[in-house]
């Protein structure tokens, strides 16, 4: 799938033009195949979609802690959590993780399946 193809498929719940989801996922495409690729900041989902379509035989991980202060035009969290779930469903080569950045990095070497990161991607607290 091109970037374009992708971007195509997530424009509804990506905060990115096509310009930048295509430099997005030409750089996840230069990665090593089997690497693990970061994102902190979930949101959507949209652009972990864009990870994962650039790199199928790699891992990602999306990171999120979808609290009320993040996101306040919301009443509850849930939503934007359940939304991102189902926007990533198809995405199998990808784990969302539920939490505080600062914790999964000072804890990275116990998740399952985190090796070295080989790029990092920091979408999060646009304040």
């Amino acid at each position: 799938m091109t970037s374009e193809e992708i971007y195509n498929q997530v424009q509804g719940f990506v905060q990115m033009t096509i310009e930048e989801a295509s430099l997005l996922f030409s750089y996840a495409e230069k990665i090593a195949n089997g690497s693990v690729l970061v994102e902190l900041g979930t949101y959507k989902g949209g652009s972990a979609r864009i990870l994962s379509e650039a790199k199928k035989n790699s891992k990602i991980f999306t990171i999120d802690n979808f609290r009320i202060d993040t996101y306040p035009a919301r009443v509850d969290t849930a939503g934007p959590e359940a939304e991102a779930r189902g926007n990533l469903k198809e995405a199998e080569n990808v784990t969302l993780l539920v939490g505080d950045n600062a914790v999964f990095a000072k804890n990275w070497q116990f998740i399952k399946g985190a090796k070295p990161i080989r790029l990092l991607f920091i979408d999060s607290d646009h304040r």
